[in-house]
């Protein structure tokens, strides 16, 4: 007893712990024991059994090509391993109950299970029966972190995940083989448009290697059920300020963006996925290669030519401008993901074998460090044959679909900075294709005009091979470039600062023009119109708004409408030999030795002419112009009221002037001007006379001649009268040729308002604009720049007051599919006093989209324009004020973004120039107009009457051009009739037509009535287009606004048109590139206003405006006199950063403009002190008038120096310095704002001893 004592003394948390470890030990014995009765229960398949299943399985997976060595069983295969009769010879005692579960919810964990513990399937699967563990658990990611079996726990809880009891019998090795095996089966499943996925690198990415079956990028299944994809892997380029994800996010988001064109021409992005390190994105799959492939493949006799391939390459060829030119109209992903993303990574690409059921993998090969622009419009940047893919077409099995593809580096990425020189390269590697820019411009962006360019190449080429076959273009690319910085479609000089076409290109040209037998014909054909495509519009080295003379390159919109002529062309020919000549090719061949032919231009480079690069061409000078046959062909489908000599009026004249001849050179009037002030008293044209010689005195002596179609008084012209003459009796048709004196045919009385003829004459306008000149007909027929309502004003013969009109939505309540014709409204609202603000609010447009709009109702002015429009034959009217929803709840905001393409949309625009408001109207009666008439021996009666052609007067300085808005409207239309109080004008691209049928030009107002504005600005010279912007933002700043918060808005469309022309940034009345310094150096126009007034914008304005634009301000504004090249503008770290250089510099459009919200509007620059601040401040045009500055606040911002000059003695001439003026924000801080303008003496600014201060100016 005593031995026993000390052991009873334990306590009972011994016992209890001796207790514990007895099970423990006991625990896993019996387990064993349980395993081993169930193994040798024959629960289990035999061995050979299962082996022979496992080598089934392992037969049925793949490889990853993206994870060598880890294989995955594709999707499609999972149930036809896992059957009922499969399940029952590997578990042959397993009840019904565990085979329908392993069936129907668990074939992963199954063979899963089968791989990692193939010997205990049956005991495993009972176990995940019990604790209903599925397919759906995995993967079971946290079994990768186990490193032990589920032990007792003190506490007596488990803490392991639900499904764990189940493995509490297994070993370490066993758990840690289900969780590698599982990741055979839970290879991801793709569906197309997935996006932006993310899987951890324990997945096995289910993409095989496979043969080489082509190049491009298709996404197919083909008879077998086998899937094609192409794979792009974005690599990180470990480049400062690049993210790999950032650039997959953005790229993934640009491609879903183009995807949204869904055009048949265009490769299409899959979907995009990532690993923990890796980036993918997926696209469509060529399943003909590319269009190399197809030339090499297709190697046709060019003998056996005929109209059906012709028209397949055209059909094709249209299909890719097409979808070339929907890419180039698409808006960039930063509206849509907020960032700048960074360059494009590259790629790589693998091939390998095939295997049913899983992807096969082309990775393709992106080369260049392209660098992504941001930019606002998108362009390829890599266009060639190896980049545009064929995709068979059973319906065409000759040529199939072509589609472009690369489209990973076609975003809104500029093309590398130089050019790669890789004597190994094929002649037919990418900068084959490269434009001439990339040399001649190589620091400068590329536009999307670089990709006219390489389709130029690729049509030549294509017209090679349709001609020649294969073997002629194999010729062609044998051709040698002169030097190694040459392609074979251009040369550049040794300084690469010019270049031209090459003489290889422009000898084949020229050969097959007017030796090969499809194109030297006399009548046109297709083949040989495409040729000369390319040779006047595609390959052309000026681009629109260069300084140069000649052809320019064309938009990818003129590449389309050619291409589609073309095609018409075919077709209305049908049957002739437009299509094909049917020619007989036998012996037509391709060059063989380029050395024997002459260009004929000596090989001269296409020069950069201009003799002065600043000269301004525009003037403010109106010409009459030649209008007869207009008039003429008018007057003959009118009455007799209008085509026979107008009555005399009853007015007295005197017996000299009654027999006075208009068509004679002598003098008309030769007296004093006492003597015609007294005869004035009788006689009506000694009156007129007498009214147009102001300045002049008693014994002054006043000689009257006509000279041409004017009268002058001692040598000057007499702007007060005017001279016609009518329709001559019994004439042809076209008598203007035979009108001695050069008097043009006019109305001395205007129709009478609302008559027949009142409108006909503006039906006679249109018709004659519709056939004679396209380019003012509105291009754009895309419903998406329809207005969003219209009113539908009736037809023609709805006159009466009773009618009414009836408020619109346009996509939804008309058929778009066809030309729809609208009239635009411009008008002034007026006064409220005055006018009926009559406006269409949240609260009654739905009453008004139901019931329409009683005519009555409405205010004269919109009468009005509803009888004007009737009256022109169309049905549909846009009114601001009425198809905007006004006020709180309405959608002006919106719409407002939307005037570009209303009014340049329009079929026509109507001004309401003589209405003071929406309530007084605009087709009110016109004073009579005096005039003379004499019947002079050719039957012509000539008249002579008081001058009313006076747009200048009637329009531009009449009082609706006072509107803000009216600004821009004007500029947009392409073609308006302004209704004034005086007559009826008609503005053009081919200048002012007036009621009286007079024809007047004037270069500077033809700029504003540009009806493809600002083409006449980009296409003058550089001068011209400085100083076109600086009087078109000078004209508007001084503009009248009901709201003076629409000051930005009002312009943006206009604004934008203008940043595109210049292919630049901008915004806020600023440009990027080389006009940012001056467009930066606007001051407030002392001589019209004392200060300008900072405007108060709301605080619901989505958008800011910055101090340093002059759309922060009401008032005049005008620029400083800064002379032509006569200024260096800061560089380097002085220079001052806009906020569009935070984007890509090589972005060729503005990745914003005036109205967008969430921007940068900061400056970032250098201030520096002003030395001598009193000498300074006498040269300071403050914006807000003289500020209340100590010396030491105020600093300026150096934005370019005089250029250096020297005086007679070889000493440098003191500089100029142009400046902005910046005062802070705060007491303390890098924040200010600007304050004013000037130009110093460069000894008033700081030097470079004194540093500056980086200041941010907003």
């Amino acid at each position: 007893m005593a031995f026993l004592k000390p052991f009873f003394r334990f306590s009972p948390e011994v016992l209890w712990d001796l207790l514990k470890r007895v099970y423990l030990f006991i625990q896993p014995l019996s387990m064993m024991a349980m395993s081993w009765f169930l193994r040798n229960d024959l629960l289990e398949a035999d061995r050979t059994t299962r082996m022979k299943f496992i080598t089934e399985l392992e037969q049925a997976c793949s490889q990853s090509a993206l994870a060598p060595g880890n294989p995955f069983l594709p999707e499609g295969k999972i149930p036809s391993l896992v059957t009922t009769e499969k399940v029952k010879k590997l578990m042959p005692r397993a009840s019904a109950d565990l085979v329908e579960f392993v069936r129907m919810h668990a074939k992963k964990v199954f063979l899963t299970t089968l791989l990692s513990r193939h010997d205990t399937v049956h005991a495993a699967m009972s176990s995940f029966y019990e604790h209903g563990v599925m397919d759906n658990a995995l993967p079971m990611k946290a079994l990768a972190s186990a490193r032990h079996i589920c032990v007792f726990p003190p506490d007596g809880e488990c803490h392991h995940k639900t499904q764990w009891p189940c493995f509490q019998s297994w070993e370490c090795c066993e758990v840690s083989g289900f969780n590698k095996s599982q990741w055979v089966f839970c290879a991801p499943v793709f569906t197309e448009n997935d996006s932006l996925l993310r899987f951890e690198e324990s997945y096995v990415l289910p993409f095989t290697s496979v043969d080489d079956i082509g190049t491009g990028g298709h996404f197919s299944i083909d008879a077998s059920g086998q899937v094609y994809v192409a794979l792009k892997h974005m690599k990180d380029l470990r480049e400062p300020g690049y993210n790999v994800e950032t650039s997959w996010v953005s790229e993934a988001r640009a491609l879903d963006q183009i995807n949204r064109l869904n055009h048949k021409h265009l490769i299409r992005r899959t979907g995009s996925f990532r690993t923990d390190k890796n980036y993918y994105i997926m696209s469509e799959w060529a399943d003909g290669g590319n269009l190399r492939d197809v030339w090499a493949r297709q190697n046709i006799d060019h003998t056996m030519l005929n109209g059906t391939r012709i028209m397949q390459v055209l059909e094709q060829l249209h299909g890719l401008a097409d979808a070339l030119s929907k890419l180039h109209n698409t808006v960039n992903t930063k509206q849509l993901n907020g960032g700048t993303p960074g360059p494009l990574p590259r790629a790589e690409t693998i091939l390998a074998p095939s295997s049913r059921g899983a992807p096969k993998v082309k990775l393709q090969v992106d080369t260049d460090n392209s660098d992504n622009t941001g930019e606002e419009h998108w362009r390829h940047g890599d266009l060639k044959p190896d980049n545009i893919l064929h995709f068979k077409d059973p319906t065409s099995p000759w040529l199939g679909t072509l589609k472009i593809a690369d489209l990973g580096l076609a975003k809104q990425h500029a093309f590398a900075t130089s050019r790669r020189e890789d004597p190994t390269a094929q002649r037919y590697s990418t900068s084959h294709y490269e434009a001439p820019e990339v040399v001649t411009r190589r620091y400068e962006p590329r536009s999307r005009l670089y990709d006219i360019w390489s389709m130029g190449c690729i049509i030549f080429e294509f017209a090679i091979w349709l001609l020649y076959g294969y073997p002629g273009l194999q010729t062609f690319y044998r051709e040698k470039p002169p030097t190694s910085r040459d392609t074979l479609y251009f040369t550049a000089n040794s300084r690469e600062d010019h270049a031209q076409v090459s003489d290889i290109v422009t000898k084949w040209m020229q050969y097959m023009l007017q030796f090969d037998p499809e194109c030297n014909s006399q009548s046109p054909s297709a083949i040989g119109d495409l040729i000369k495509l390319v040779k006047n519009h595609l390959l052309v080295v000026t681009l629109p708004g260069q300084i140069g003379q000649g052809r320019t390159r064309q938009s990818a919109d003129f590449l389309e409408r050619s291409l589609r002529d073309i095609m018409n062309k075919a077709v209305t020919n049908r049957g002739g030999t437009y299509l094909f000549t049917r020619s007989s090719r036998t012996a037509a061949q391709a060059l063989k030795e380029m050395s024997s032919l002459s260009t004929g231009s000596g090989g001269q480079a296409v020069a950069f002419k201009s003799p002065n690069l600043y000269s301004v061409k525009f003037d403010n000078i109106w010409e009459f112009q030649d209008g007869n046959s207009f008039a003429t062909s008018f007057l003959r489908k009118q009455d007799d009221h209008l085509s026979r000599p107008f009555p005399p009026q009853p007015v007295s004249i005197c017996k000299p002037c009654a027999r006075l001849s208009l068509l004679t050179d002598v003098v008309l009037m030769n007296d004093t001007y006492a003597n015609i002030e007294k005869l004035s008293e009788k006689c009506q044209l000694h009156r007129l006379i007498f009214d147009a010689s102001n300045g002049y005195h008693g014994a002054d002596l006043i000689e009257v001649r006509r000279v041409g179609g004017a009268l002058k008084l001692n040598g000057e012209l007499i702007s007060g009268l005017s001279i016609y003459r009518g329709l001559a009796k019994n004439t042809m048709l076209h008598p203007a040729t035979r009108s001695p004196g050069n008097i043009h045919i006019g109305l001395p009385q205007l129709p009478e308002v609302n008559s027949s003829p009142f409108y006909d004459l503006f039906l006679h306008w249109i018709q004659d604009c519709d056939e004679n000149h396209l380019e003012c007909r509105p291009l754009n027929r895309d419903p998406e720049c329809l207005p969003t309502r219209l009113l539908d004003v009736g037809s023609s013969g709805s006159l009466g007051n009773e009618s009414s009109v009836h408020l619109l939505v346009t996509r939804r309540d008309l058929d778009t599919s066809h030309d729809l014709r609208y009239i635009a409204l411009s008008h002034p609202w007026g006064d409220t006093r005055q006018n009926d603000h009559f406006c269409t609010t949240p609260e009654n447009v739905k009453q008004r989209l139901m019931s329409g709009i009683p005519f009555d109702k409405l205010p004269l002015t919109f009468k009005n324009a509803v009888q004007a429009t009737r009256s022109l034959n169309v049905q549909y009217l846009w009114i601001d004020s009425l198809c905007i929803v006004q006020g709180d709840g309405g959608d002006f905001d919106t719409e407002a973004k939307n005037m570009e393409t209303i009014f340049s949309s329009a079929y026509c625009v109507i001004a309401a120039s003589r209405a003071s408001g929406t309530s007084s109207g605009f087709l009110g009666d016109r004073k009579p107009r005096e005039f003379i008439r004499f019947d002079e021996a050719t039957g012509s009666p000539h008249y002579i009457c008081k001058a009313i052609d006076d747009f200048q007067h009637d329009v531009i300085e009449g009082n609706l051009n006072k509107r803000g808005w009216v600004l821009q409207e004007r500029a947009l239309a392409r073609r308006t009739i302004y209704f004034t109080e005086n007559q009826t004008y008609w503005e053009c691209g081919k200048g002012i037509r007036c009621e009286t049928l007079a024809r007047m030009t004037n270069t500077k107002v033809a700029f504003l009535g540009d009806p493809n504005f600002p083409n006449l600005a980009i296409e003058s010279t550089k001068g011209t287009k400085i100083r076109f912007y600086e009087e078109l933002y000078e004209a508007y700043s001084r503009l009248d606004f009901t709201k003076a918060y629409d000051r930005p808005i009002a312009i943006a469309g206009l604004e934008q048109r203008l940043v595109n022309a210049f292919q630049t940034h901008g915004g806020y009345g600023v440009f990027q590139g080389e006009f940012f310094g001056r467009s930066l150096l606007w001051i407030r126009d002392a001589s019209s206003t004392d200060k300008l007034k900072k405007i108060d914008f709301p605080s619901s304005q989505k958008y800011a405006v910055p101090t340093w634009s002059w759309m922060a301000y009401q008032g005049a504004i005008t620029f400083l006199e800064v002379p032509f090249d006569g200024v260096d503008w800061e560089q380097g770290k002085d220079a001052i950063r806009s906020p569009w250089t935070w984007s890509d510099s090589s972005s060729t459009s503005a990745t914003w403009h005036t109205g967008n919200s969430n921007e940068r509007i900061d400056l970032m620059a250098n201030a520096r002190d002003l030395v001598d601040f009193a000498t300074a401040e006498k040269e300071i045009v403050y914006d807000q008038g003289r500020m209340a500055f100590t010396n030491g606040r105020v600093k300026c911002v150096v934005v370019g120096k005089e250029k250096v000059r020297y005086g007679k003695a070889g000493v440098e001439l003191p500089r100029q310095c142009y400046v902005l003026i910046v005062a802070p924000r705060e007491i303390s801080g890098s924040k200010y704002k600007r304050v004013g303008a000037a130009c110093l003496p460069e000894t008033c600014v700081a030097g470079d001893s004194t540093p500056g201060e980086s200041v941010q100016i907003f």
